[in-house]
């Protein structure tokens, strides 16, 4: 299984039920419900919910596959239902065939990221999924049915942001000027490498304590007054303030 996989350990079956998103909490209380419906309205509910289920027989062959899972993997219901799930790489390279299996053996299990890629039609993305056995009247597991969450938009969307930050962060410590992030009480929280060229001093010893120990004594209660006015979300025009170097000197 590879590393991705890994994390998609099966929980054991008096554990609580793990909860990966609000969707799946919602399909939980649905399959409860449907026990008490006839089938073909079942059928019909499942195949109509925003997420991903799967149902799989004893023999690990698909019994049920909704349109939301056709969308996601892009298979059509007729090319998967009745065949095995080994047919279908992205099964094992997921880790999906591990969960699928203690589930079987009665265990609930769920994967709250991976990576798939169905070489059946291309489509691929991330996902989340639970594997839930379902019981007979004699308490042995007959079937298991699969919820898969599609959280590719909300994985390229921390993509997007993560690189975001990253080029941000690039900008900030090529900067000639020096750039810092005080917290509201003036404590520095980040400086970048122009601080250690002009100051001299090194940031890694003023990170945490108090911006104001760096200034002119004449300029802290103005600098504490705008600061106040940034925190409360207010314009504040540019204004200068002079702060000490390591040799003693003040740099404007």
């Amino acid at each position: 299984v590879p590393a991705e996989a890994e994390a998609c350990v099966p929980s054991a079956p008096e554990t609580e039920r793990s909860t990966i998103s609000d969707p799946l909490s919602a399909q939980n209380t649905l399959e409860r419900s449907l026990s008490d419906l006839p089938g073909e309205l079942s059928v019909a509910i499942l195949s109509s919910v925003g997420v991903g289920i799967a149902i799989y027989d004893r023999d690990k062959r698909y019994l049920f596959w909704n349109t939301a899972i056709e969308s996601m993997f892009g298979l059509r219901a007729e090319e998967v239902i009745g065949r095995h799930e080994c047919e279908f790489a992205f099964n094992k390279e997921a880790g999906l065939d591990v969960l699928l299996q203690k589930a079987l053996e009665g265990e609930r299990g769920n994967c709250p990221d991976f990576h798939y890629y169905v070489s059946q039609s291309g489509s691929a993305g991330w996902a989340s999924a639970r594997f839930e056995p379902v019981r007979d009247s004699s308490g042995q597991v007959s079937a298991v049915v699969a919820t898969i969450q599609d959280i590719t938009p909300l994985k390229l969307a921390n993509q997007a942001l993560r690189h975001s930050e990253e080029r941000y962060r690039a900008v900030v410590e090529r900067a000639a000027d020096v750039i810092y992030m005080v917290s509201p009480d003036c404590s520095i929280i980040a400086l970048n490498q122009a601080f250690d060229h002009l100051t001299g001093w090194q940031r890694a010893d003023w990170i945490g304590k108090s911006f104001l120990n760096l200034l002119h004594p004449d300029d802290v209660s103005t600098t504490v007054s705008q600061f106040q006015r940034v925190f409360r979300g207010e314009p504040v025009p540019p204004f200068e303030v002079r702060f000490a170097s390591r040799s003693g000197e003040y740099l404007v």
